[in-house]
């Protein structure tokens, strides 16, 4: 692999941080390029929770086949990763890398840790609230041999003077079990949810939040070392917008924030007009015909009842009816997430959609519309 090195030194990053009117207790950071990297799938998926700075898996793992593709969403939510398109695609277009290769990415060399990097985000207009449903992104790690597992969490309030941010939705465990040693660069995934019952919460207000968190041992304690690459937004219209401000999690490596000190200007003018953040994007489910994103017949079918049930840390809409056996029929939440109801061999039909948020939804599904009241 072919690395460019640029040496970020302590007294700009703390100049950045004086003009934004606080304290930056940094160390300098080596900024190299990398060439482009390694696709990887992960092994099994698992609802989680951070709870008292701990993540938590709050459900059954639920494995994980490349053979279970094929609702792939396009619909951009925000993009800081920049691919060639389309389903599994290869991050490209790095051309702000000076080397001469596409997938180049920017990370902070072999010997950095990073327990876990939090960054803001606002997700373009029409997605903000909704339910993703495909995922990409990309991280680094010296140790391959080591099981990874990496729990990716989004929320709002995310403070642009290094106070911290606001409390998480429940998020996804992302099992990649352990990774060939010779590998090409950095690791980077293409995962598509909407066929497994899981999503990614987006943030319903303009300063919202995502975070990478690298674990091992089945998710029990943090992994050896690793780090997310770097890629950010090129234009704000296509792409979705971070500020410069993202917080690592790097001194000390503790799977807690000591703030201000962990809260780190990304603006390293490398890509002139735009800051740097942790490689990631997401995508909601098909805007515009939500129910062609599951791959449902238009069946006849009658919607009876939903209710809500709690699951330990889980929120779960339960939906019931009628519908002829081996039928199938697309049922929405909220107008946004759906899955595909299956009929029964009595006729009948249950379906139900995970991780929800307390409050009031709208079950559509059958020709009517049902309400139900969350606790």
């Amino acid at each position: 692999m072919k690395l460019r090195s640029i040496q970020i030194g302590v007294g700009m990053l703390a100049l950045i941080g004086g003009c934004l009117g606080f304290g930056l207790e940094v160390r300098a950071k080596e900024l190299t390029a990398m060439e482009g990297g390694e696709r990887v799938s992960p092994l099994r998926l698992a609802p989680c929770q951070r709870v008292d700075g701990q993540v938590r898996r709050t459900g059954d793992w639920v494995d994980y086949s490349e053979a279970e593709r094929g609702c792939c969403s396009t619909t951009v939510a925000f993009d800081f990763f920049q691919t060639d398109g389309g389903c599994a695609s290869t991050p490209t277009g790095g051309g702000c890398v000076a080397i001469d290769d596409p997938a180049a990415r920017w990370y902070f060399g072999d010997s950095y840790c990073n327990g876990m990097a939090v960054n803001d985000v606002s997700v373009l207009d029409g997605t903000l609230g909704a339910l993703a449903t495909r995922i990409q992104f990309a991280w680094f790690s010296p140790y391959p041999e080591e099981e990874m597992l990496i729990a990716v969490l989004t929320g709002e309030d995310f403070a642009q003077d290094c106070t911290g941010y606001g409390d998480s939705y429940p998020g996804i465990l992302y099992d990649f079990g352990t990774l060939p040693f010779h590998h090409n660069g950095y690791f980077w995934t293409d995962v598509d949810l909407c066929r497994l019952g899981l999503h990614q919460q987006l943030p319903q207000r303009e300063s919202g939040w995502y975070s990478m968190q690298f674990l091992t041992d089945g998710g029990e304690r943090m992994a050896s070392c690793a780090q997310p690459m770097l890629w950010g937004p090129r234009i704000m219209e296509r792409d979705g917008y971070s500020h410069e401000l993202q917080l690592d999690d790097d001194s000390p490596r503790d799977g807690q924030y000591q703030l201000p000190t962990e809260c780190y200007s990304y603006d390293f003018g490398v890509c002139p007009g735009y800051p740097l953040a942790a490689m990631m994007a997401m995508y909601a489910a098909d805007m515009t015909d939500p129910c062609a994103e599951y791959g449902c017949d238009s069946s006849s079918c009658t919607l009876r009842k939903a209710r809500c049930k709690v699951r330990r840390d889980r929120l779960d809409v339960i939906v019931k009816g009628t519908l002829a056996g081996g039928e199938t029929s697309c049922v929405l939440l909220d107008g946004r997430f759906g899955a595909c109801a299956t009929g029964r061999s009595d006729g009948t039909f249950r379906t139900v959609l995970s991780q929800q948020e307390s409050g009031p939804h709208f079950i559509e599904g059958c020709g009517v519309t049902l309400a139900v009241e969350c606790p």
